[in-house]
C-alpha cells in the first residue's frame, strides 16, 4: 500500500488505484451494514390480534378524534408527547406518593395509546421528526417545523424525500393521519426514508474521516480510521435510526478537514521569490480562503443539522488564530512559538472571528428560517421546544457523569478504539501537532459538554458520542500507521516480521470493533421480523392474561407505554397502572396489580429477576441501541388492586 508521508504536497496528492479500491469496499460495507435490519421496530397491523384481541381495530378517525388530535398542536413543540397520562393534579400526586396511576379508564386514554402503536417505533425519538412534518402544509406555507434541536437540514431533506418517494408511488403520501392508524406498515415507510437519509451521511462521516486521518498520517491510517468508524457500534446504531446525529457529526468532522485546509502553509511560498513559487503562494493562499469560507459554512450547516453540534464552532476562533499565526504543520507550533514570530493583532483576529460568525449564523438561519421567524410571531412554541429539551438535561455530578461517559465511549467506539485512539491523542498533544488542532479542540469541547451532562443518563446518550468516538478511530489509525513507520526504521532486518505484527495489531483493532458492530446489526435484523423479544413477550403474554380468564388482570409499567417502552396489550380490555419504580410495585401488597411489564437496557438494570418472571433477551447486549431490548414481564398472584 503506498504510504504517503503527511507532508504538504503530497496530502492532496491523487489516490493510487488499490487505496480507491479499499476505500469503495469500506463504503461498500457501510451500505451493506445500513440496509440490513433498516426496517426494526415500525409501526405494523399484525400486531393488533394483542392490541385489540378478538375485537376489530379501532378505526383511525376513532382514535384521532379520541386523542384530542393533538398531533399537530401549532402552538407546542413537535417534541411534545402525545401524553397518555391523564396529568391532572390529584393524579401527579398520587404518583408522587407511590399510588399507582391509570392509564386506560377513559376511551380517551386508550385512544392515546393506541396512537402511539400505530404510528411510533421502537425508538422513542424517531416520532417527533413525523410529527413535526405531520404539522406542516407547504401548500398553505405552512413550513414551521416546531422542531428545533434536530434542525431543518435534517427535517426539511427528509420531507423531500418523502414527496419525491409519494410521487414515483413508493410511499402513500396525504396528509390523513386517520388513514395512517388504519394502516400502520403505510405509515412505517416514512421511518425507513429518515433512515435512510441519516445513514447516507455516514458515508459522509467515513469519507471525513478518511481525509483527516490521511492528512496527519498517510492513506494507511485513512483507510484504518475509515474502516473503523464504519464499524463502530454507534455508527451502525445511528445509521439505523431516522435522528440528526450521525449527519450532525459528519458536518463537523468534514469541518474539522476544512479547518486543516485552510491553515496550511508551506515552508517553500515563504523561502522562494522566485515567479513559480509566489504564483504558486497565490494559489494557495486563494484556496486557503474559500476553505475558510466553506468552514464557516459548514459550522452553521452542522448546527442546522442538530443543535448539539454547536461546539464545532469553536473552530472557527482556532482557524482565524492559526491562519494568522501562520503555523505550519510541517513545523508543528515553531513559527507562531519562535522569537522572530510577530504578534497577533487582536484587532484583525476578532474582525476574522466575526466575518466567520456571520457566515455560519447566516447558514444556520438559511436552514432554520423560523427560530428568527418565531421571534416576532411565535414565541410561545419556541419557548415549549427549547423548554423541553432543557427539562432532560442538567449539569451535575460532574464525577458521575466522566464515569459515564468512559462507559459509554467504551460502548459506542469499541474498547480498544478507546484506548488506541487516547494514546493518539496524546501523541499529538506531546508532540505539538498544530495540524491536529482542529480535531483535538472540537473532541475536548463535545466530551466536556458529554460529561457535564453524563450523569445518570440512559444508554442511549451514547448518540452524542458519535464525533468523539470517530476522532478516537482517527487517533487509533495514525498510531497504528506510526507504529508501523517507527517499526520498520529501526528494523536492520526481519521487516516482514515488523509488518507482520503491524498487521496483526490492525486486525485485532478492527476485529475488536467489528464485534461490537455486529452485534447491534444482528439485532437490528432481528427486530425487524417476529423473532424479537417484544413480539415474543406480547405473545406469551396475551396467551396468560387470557388463561386468567373472565378476570381482567391489572397490569403495572414504570414508563408510560408505547412500543418501545411495553408490549402491545389490549387496552381496552386490561386495566393499566404506572408505577414510579419497581421498589413501589414490590411494596404495594395491597393493590398489586397481577403482572409488572419492563423493557430494559440490559438484564442487570432492574432490581430481579423475582419469582414468577420471565425475562425474553436479545441476541446480544446493545443498550445504545433499542432494538430488540430484554423484556421482563413478572406475575403476582397477591392481592388485586382495591377500588379507591
Amino acid at each position: 500500500m503506498q504510504r504517503n508521508s503527511p507532508n504538504l504536497m503530497t496530502w492532496e496528492s491523487p489516490l493510487s488505484k488499490r487505496v480507491r479500491a479499499l476505500l469503495l469496499l469500506i463504503l461498500t460495507t457501510h451500505v451493506v451494514a445500513s440496509v440490513l435490519g433498516i426496517r426494526w421496530g415500525l409501526p405494523t397491523g399484525r400486531w393488533d390480534a394483542c392490541l385489540f384481541g378478538d375485537a376489530p381495530p379501532w378505526e383511525g378517525s376513532r382514535i384521532l378524534q379520541l386523542a384530542g388530535g393533538a398531533w399537530a398542536d401549532s402552538t407546542v413543540g413537535a417534541d411534545v408527547d402525545v401524553d397518555p397520562l391523564d396529568t391532572s393534579t390529584s393524579r401527579r400526586h398520587g404518583l408522587a406518593a407511590n399510588i399507582p396511576t391509570p392509564l386506560n379508564a377513559t376511551e380517551a386514554d386508550q385512544a392515546r395509546l393506541y396512537l402511539r402503536y400505530r404510528l411510533y417505533t421502537h425508538q422513542p425519538d424517531e416520532m417527533i421528526v413525523m410529527r413535526a412534518l405531520g404539522g406542516m402544509n407547504p401548500s398553505q406555507l405552512r413550513l414551521d417545523p416546531r422542531l428545533y434541536q434536530y434542525g431543518g437540514l435534517f427535517i426539511y431533506p427528509v420531507g423531500a424525500l418523502l414527496k419525491l418517494c409519494g410521487a414515483v408511488g413508493l410511499i402513500d403520501v396525504r396528509g390523513d393521519v386517520a388513514f395512517y392508524l388504519d394502516h400502520p406498515d403505510e405509515f412505517g415507510k416514512f421511518y425507513v426514508v429518515a433512515r435512510a437519509y441519516s445513514a447516507a451521511w455516514g458515508l459522509a462521516l467515513s469519507l471525513a474521516a478518511f481525509a483527516v486521518a490521511r492528512r496527519l498520517a498517510g492513506d494507511a491510517a485513512g483507510l484504518t480510521a475509515a474502516a473503523l468508524v464504519v464499524l463502530m457500534p454507534v455508527t451502525i446504531c445511528m445509521a439505523h435510526e431516522g435522528k440528526p446525529h450521525l449527519p450532525g457529526a459528519a458536518l463537523m468532522l468534514t469541518a474539522v478537514w476544512l479547518a486543516m485546509r485552510c491553515t496550511q502553509h508551506t515552508q517553500e511560498d515563504r523561502a522562494d521569490d522566485s515567479d513559480a513559487r509566489a504564483a504558486n503562494a497565490r494559489r494557495e493562499s486563494r484556496a486557503n480562503a474559500r476553505a475558510w469560507w466553506l468552514l464557516s459554512a459548514t459550522c452553521g450547516a452542522a448546527v442546522g443539522m442538530v443543535l448539539s453540534s454547536a461546539p464545532v464552532c469553536v473552530l472557527i476562533p482556532l482557524a482565524a488564530y492559526l491562519r494568522l499565526r501562520g503555523a505550519s504543520p510541517r513545523n508543528g507550533l515553531q513559527p507562531s512559538l519562535s522569537r522572530d514570530a510577530v504578534p497577533l493583532p487582536a484587532a484583525r483576529w476578532l474582525a476574522t472571528c466575526a466575518r466567520g460568525g456571520l457566515v455560519a449564523m447566516l447558514a444556520y438561519l438559511l436552514t432554520n428560517p423560523y427560530i428568527a421567524i418565531n421571534l416576532f410571531i411565535n414565541r410561545p412554541v419556541l419557548a415549549s421546544n427549547f423548554g423541553n429539551s432543557l427539562a432532560m438535561y442538567e449539569i451535575s455530578r460532574i464525577g458521575e457523569g466522566f464515569l459515564r461517559v468512559a462507559e459509554l465511549t467504551a460502548e459506542g467506539a469499541g474498547l480498544p478504539i478507546a484506548l488506541v485512539g487516547i494514546a493518539g491523542w496524546i501523541l499529538w498533544l506531546r508532540n505539538q501537532r498544530t495540524e491536529a488542532a482542529p480535531l483535538l479542540a472540537v473532541a475536548g469541547v463535545l466530551l466536556a459538554q458529554f460529561t457535564l451532562l453524563g450523569a445518570g443518563k440512559p444508554a442511549e446518550y451514547g448518540r452524542f458520542g458519535v464525533f468523539s468516538d470517530a476522532a478516537l478511530a482517527i487517533g487509533a489509525g495514525c498510531v497504528i500507521t506510526r507504529l508501523d513507520r517507527a517499526w520498520l526504521n529501526h528494523a536492520s532486518r526481519g521487516r516482514s516480521a515488523v509488518r507482520i505484527a503491524v498487521l496483526a495489531l490492525t486486525t485485532i483493532l478492527v476485529a475488536g470493533t467489528a464485534r461490537g458492530g455486529i452485534a447491534y446489526l444482528l439485532n437490528f435484523h432481528r427486530d425487524e421480523g417476529a423473532a424479537n423479544t417484544r413480539w415474543i413477550a406480547a405473545a406469551v403474554l396475551r396467551d396468560d392474561l387470557a388463561d386468567e380468564a373472565p378476570r381482567s388482570p391489572t397490569i403495572a409499567v414504570l414508563r408510560a407505554p408505547a412500543p418501545y417502552a411495553c408490549p402491545p396489550v389490549d387496552f381496552s380490555r386490561y386495566p393499566l397502572v404506572l408505577y414510579t419504580d419497581k421498589a413501589s410495585w414490590q411494596r404495594d401488597a395491597a393493590r398489586r396489580p397481577s403482572v409488572l411489564i419492563e423493557v430494559l437496557d440490559r438484564l442487570d438494570d432492574s432490581p430481579g429477576p423475582t419469582p414468577g418472571s420471565q425475562t425474553f433477551e436479545g441476541l446480544h447486549a446493545t443498550p445504545i441501541s433499542w432494538a430488540n431490548k430484554p423484556v421482563r414481564v413478572t406475575w403476582s398472584r397477591g392481592v388485586e388492586p382495591q377500588n379507591e
